[in-house]
């Protein structure tokens, strides 16, 4: 089934065929999202399989197996909620870890909880597909030691990463630069380089989440429309995996952070804190990464029960202008709420080489 048969296509200079009908227009917004990537799999497409498209619209039933080929945001919460609902999952993803742009500690602990309710399958790139016994079959092979795996399900899923649209909408006809991967290239105004073409959401290949969508709209009609020159701003987009547990991140990872400041970084568990300790939680935490002359907040991650409720605060306070954690510390929280796991990581701060010690023990 083909979600894009009615499709515009740029024919000329901002003129754009939709079956048949020519559309011109002196300002265009390019909001043309993206698509699930299907990776060059042997025998994938004779053998059949679903992507996040297919599950949303067209799958009526929860198979009783499946096998998902990838482990990021949609490959975990899809796998989820099908083995919640009874479904054998099996996850094979080619990295080295499940999750692999969140906290290595982050990604362990969700593997751990995760494990307790499907297969997941680390190093294994999937190399081809077919059918055996009525079933689905893929073939993978270790990314290190050359070792081989086989599982059949009665359904493949593949969640490898998204594509983008420029292959079916044609930009460049208009004047419009994509990059190599067909992402359309965009100046901080989110003008592309043809002018009065502005794009916002999936399109640019940057922040593929509804709410960064929502936020670059509002910067797109102040541009487009109102004449102003507001720059796009990406230093804390948030995002949330709705799995259990619940993941939520913002800003910049450690590694990432140490290559640029001198670091402080906070940590406390959710079973430390009175609300956790009553909810039974174990091995749950937020981690927080700061500046450690400014307190400026440069990174935020929880993994536990609520994450996306929790980080909210910390992004309010990384949309101040100095961006400090200093509000934090000085407001109330109620007790024993569950907040309080977020005050007392930024109350446990250290230095990173101690937070690494702690992490290992």
């Amino acid at each position: 089934l083909d979600l894009y048969k009615t499709t515009g296509e740029f024919i000329g200079d901002y003129t754009v065929d939709v079956d048949g009908k020519e559309i011109t227009g002196e300002k265009i917004l390019l909001c043309t999202g993206s698509r699930p990537l299907v990776p060059p799999i042997e025998g994938l497409e004779e053998t059949g399989y679903v992507t996040s498209r297919e599950f949303f619209y067209y799958l009526k039933d929860i198979p009783k197996s499946v096998v998902i080929i990838g482990a990021g945001y949609v490959a975990l919460e899809l796998g989820f909620f099908m083995s919640m609902m009874g479904s054998k999952v099996s996850i094979v993803e080619m990295f080295p870890r499940i999750l692999i742009r969140e906290e290595p500690e982050v990604s362990e602990l969700v593997h751990r909880v995760l494990s307790r309710y499907m297969d997941i399958y680390t190093s294994y790139k999937v190399v081809e597909a077919d059918k055996h016994n009525g079933l689905k079959r893929i073939h993978a092979v270790h990314t290190e030691d050359g070792d081989t795996l086989e599982i059949s399900a009665d359904e493949i899923l593949v969640a490898a990463g998204r594509r983008s649209n420029s292959d079916i909408t044609k930009p460049e006809k208009t004047g419009v630069d994509t990059d190599k991967n067909g992402w359309i290239i965009t100046n901080e105004y989110l003008e592309t380089s043809k002018e009065n073409i502005w794009v916002c959401g999936d399109a640019n290949g940057k922040y593929m989440f509804k709410h960064a969508a929502n936020y670059e709209s509002e910067v797109v009609f102040y541009n487009a429309f109102m004449a102003r020159k507001i720059p796009v701003d990406y230093h804390a987009v948030p995002h949330a995996i709705f799995t259990y547990p619940e993941v939520a991140s913002v800003g910049m990872s450690q590694k990432e952070v140490e290559e640029k400041h001198d670091i402080l970084v906070g940590y406390y568990r959710y079973e430390d804190t009175a609300m956790g300790s009553a909810m039974k939680v174990k091995d749950y935490f937020v981690k927080v990464i700061l500046d450690k002359d400014s307190y400026k907040i440069l990174g935020a991650h929880i993994v536990g029960p609520d994450a996306s409720i929790l980080i909210q605060e910390i992004i309010n306070l990384m949309y101040t202008q100095d961006q400090s954690a200093i509000p934090l510390f000085r407001a109330m929280h109620i007790h024993p709420a569950l907040s309080e796991v977020v005050q007392r990581a930024f109350y446990h701060l250290h230095e990173p080489e101690v937070w690494e010690k702690h992490h290992a023990h």
